[in-house]
């Protein structure tokens, strides 16, 4: 009878055993199905579409939505790669949408990169011609400027919608607070051309939170630098502060606004309030604008 005991329970040990084996190889397979043979991962984050019959991976040199290769790193560095430095590359982790236009497949692929102190998104959309993915609009990291910086869809609640992108950068530190002199553009699907436009007049209402957040700095920058200052407007003082490196008073304690700081913060508002009355301006530009 003893016998008989201990040989049911090494059986149960037994049936035991390979139980959590495979409760463990099916784990594994569920939580990092990214590794293969191939050396090619899931995305990060895949949003589809489309009717998912397709599967998206991440490879060592390309990128492949099903059989068809949607892009290569000898045609798209910047999706594989961030060049850091001379002796410093990263690699982005990538955060993909799958999705239709007039029932053509398009793959928007975003590599990210996030050391937490700053963030960086850029974007790349590749449009299914024929048998192939040809790219069509492209922020590359080189091309975003600013500490916070990403390429993505405009949000419309919980909606998503394909036809404008928006792109968020920003013109570098102001004053002791830590504010950032932040600036949206946005592009929009154009038919005609084949790709996403710069359409910041298109969607000037789309902007109308930034141009509140530009008049609030505009009104309290200064007097939150130096309190006898309050009230005072950047826009107000500059006629008569502009050559002064410490721009709303010579007694303000590092870091200060500076007057290059109040000149750029001022040549974006002003390409705000253009951009209401029809001006196309995009990042790029709002540097050459004049003040005069």
């Amino acid at each position: 009878m003893e016998n008989q005991i201990m040989k049911v329970t090494k059986r149960i040990k037994l049936i035991l055993l390979f139980l959590f084996i495979g409760i463990g190889a099916l784990a594994l397979f569920k939580y990092f199905p990214s590794k293969s043979i191939d050396n090619c991962k899931n995305p990060t984050k895949l949003e589809d579409y489309t009717d998912g019959k397709e599967r998206l991976v991440i490879c060592k040199d390309s990128v492949k939505y099903g059989s068809t290769v949607v892009t290569t790193k000898d045609k798209t560095p910047g999706v594989f790669e961030y060049v850091f430095d001379e002796d410093d590359t990263w690699e982005p982790t990538h955060e993909v949408v799958v999705y239709k236009i007039d029932n053509k497949d398009y793959v928007a692929i975003f590599p990210v990169i996030n050391p937490q102190s700053w963030y960086m998104r850029s974007g790349y959309i590749f449009q299914k011609q024929g048998e192939e993915f040809k790219l069509i609009f492209n922020k590359t990291f080189k091309d975003l400027s600013g500490r916070w910086t990403g390429v993505r869809f405009d949000e419309n609640g919980s909606l998503f919608e394909s036809s404008a992108i928006a792109v968020n950068q920003d013109f570098g530190e102001m004053g002791f607070l830590g504010q950032r002199i932040s600036w949206r553009d946005y592009y929009t699907w154009d038919p005609s051309k084949n790709t996403y436009v710069l359409a910041n007049n298109e969607m000037s209402f789309r902007l109308d939170e930034m141009r509140k957040y530009y008049d609030e700095t505009d009104l309290e920058a200064c007097g939150n630098e130096s309190p006898s200052l309050k009230g005072e407007r950047i826009s107000e003082l500059f006629e008569i502060r502009k050559n002064f490196d410490h721009f709303c008073d010579d007694s303000s304690p590092h870091p200060y606004i500076s007057n290059k700081q109040a000149e750029m913060f001022l040549k974006a508002k002003k390409a705000l309030d253009e951009i209401g009355q029809g001006k196309n301006y995009s990042f790029n530009e709002i540097k050459n604008i004049d003040l005069e």
